[in-house]
């Protein structure tokens, strides 16, 4: 009987307890420095690296189904990795690059683990459930963070760091249907939060993701309720782009670049661009390894700090080699989440992969003007959700296995007359 209970409300494994963990804590650890060039997120990073480098064989050991195609990681995604780390190597590893090439590992590494330990039944939906208590409680704080700083506020979470990780909750919560009530108005309060975070490209991001709403509904409805979404939500901008001084400012003010005739401000991102444009073309295949985009912007605008374009940085720091591989690898993720989803369409179990594919979605997105990639507060999250919808299908064949032994207890017992009980079915 204990484990019937087990699978009816199953435990969650260790890595999405420490990613829900992530998920609360936000970007606190990058609010301590032990020196002007040391957070502590430098030392969670390569703590957490080590926990994961640990967990690995004990989860990989501890998986018992086999493991169909399609929930395999692609080899892309570990070409990626060998190169990323040959490449680093042969030209000198840096902290920097270190840190970089730990939240790289993170991410695909959260991946393996979540689809190795979350094979129970009800996990992923348990998971979504402790995501909403979480998105609840983060967009509480932000709210009175919104009310003490005002617009762009920057309190318990830093403003930039709220609106990552919001999009990945608003991912999860998204595709979820009547199970989670609690969770239907939350992507909208977010998508308002995000907007008064002042963070541009995250807002238009969650404008697309609201878009995705109609998910929840029956097939015949979702156009027609995908077609009112997306209005409301461009009326909604519209109205606080229009209205709100400090919000378009922040779009249409500063350091502005002329975009199609519309100009936009990129707060310099467009010098920065130019600068590592201009650095990766003299090794364009092959790169500088790891972390010589952010050196090299330091080196050139000290307080820029990064080079805010995920797609640049990979680009500079392990060529085009490096960047086909890693774009091979992610679009290879988000077809096989799309596929998984697609087959069931709809219901509980389309919503993990649904998640999965939002999350990559928006992620990639964002790294065009953001540094994502190289945050594990955002990477972990992201990797767990893939991680989910990988596990679907090892999820799946435990559940035929069950119906396998209850058709074998009906077989044994069936012929001495008497009923079949979960004790034949466990043993059989």
């Amino acid at each position: 009987m204990n484990r019937i209970t087990e699978v009816a409300r199953p435990k969650l494994p260790l890595i999405l307890r420490l990613t829900l963990a992530i998920l609360l804590a936000g970007d606190f650890a990058f609010r301590i420095s032990f020196a002007p060039s040391i957070t502590a997120s430098a030392a969670v990073t390569a703590l957490l690296t080590a926990i994961w480098l640990l967990l690995w064989p004990v989860f990989s050991a501890a998986r018992r189904t086999p493991v169909p195609g399609d929930a395999r990681i692609p080899a892309a995604v570990w070409l990626f990795l060998c190169w990323a780390l040959l490449d680093s190597v042969l030209n000198g590893i840096t902290a920097q690059g270190m840190q970089n090439l730990c939240c790289y590992f993170l991410f695909f590494g959260s991946m393996g683990l979540v689809a190795s330990g979350a094979v129970s039944q009800g996990v992923a939906s348990r998971f979504a459930a402790f995501v909403a208590v979480i998105g609840w409680l983060r967009a509480l704080t932000y709210a009175t963070d919104l009310a003490r700083f005002g617009f762009g506020a920057n309190g318990m979470y830093g403003a930039r760091a709220f609106a990552v990780q919001a999009l990945i909750i608003m991912a999860v919560l998204i595709p979820l249907g009547k199970e989670q009530r609690c969770a239907r108005l939350l992507p909208g309060v977010l998508f308002l939060e995000i907007a008064f975070s002042g963070s541009r490209t995250a807002m238009a991001v969650a404008g697309l993701l609201l878009a995705f709403v109609p998910l929840r509904s029956r097939r015949r409805y979702r156009l027609l309720k995908g077609v009112v979404v997306m209005g409301v939500t461009a009326a909604v901008g519209y109205v606080c782009l229009t209205h709100f001084s400090a919000l378009h400012d922040r779009f249409f003010t500063g350091d502005v670049m002329d975009v199609h005739g519309a100009f936009i401000n990129t707060s310099g991102r467009d010098l920065l661009w130019a600068v590592v444009t201009e650095h990766a073309e003299t090794r364009s295949w092959t790169g500088f390894g790891a972390g010589s985009a952010a050196i090299l912007v330091r080196s050139v605008v000290v307080t820029a700090g990064e080079p805010h374009n995920d797609y640049l940085r990979i680009w500079h720091d392990f060529g085009y080699i490096g960047l086909g591989l890693w774009l091979a690898g992610y679009l290879s993720l988000m077809r096989g989440c799309w596929l998984r989803a697609r087959r069931l369409d709809s219901g509980h179990e389309a919503s993990r992969h649904y998640a999965a594919f939002l999350g990559l979605g928006c992620v990639g997105l964002l790294a065009i003007t953001d540094n994502l990639l190289i945050y594990f507060f955002s990477m972990i999250p992201l990797g767990a959700l893939v991680g989910l919808s990988l596990a679907a299908p090892c999820a799946a064949e435990g559940v035929l296995g069950v119906t396998r032994r209850v058709r074998t207890a009906i077989e044994a017992v069936g012929g001495q007359g008497r009923p079949v009980t979960p004790v034949d079915a466990l043993s059989a």
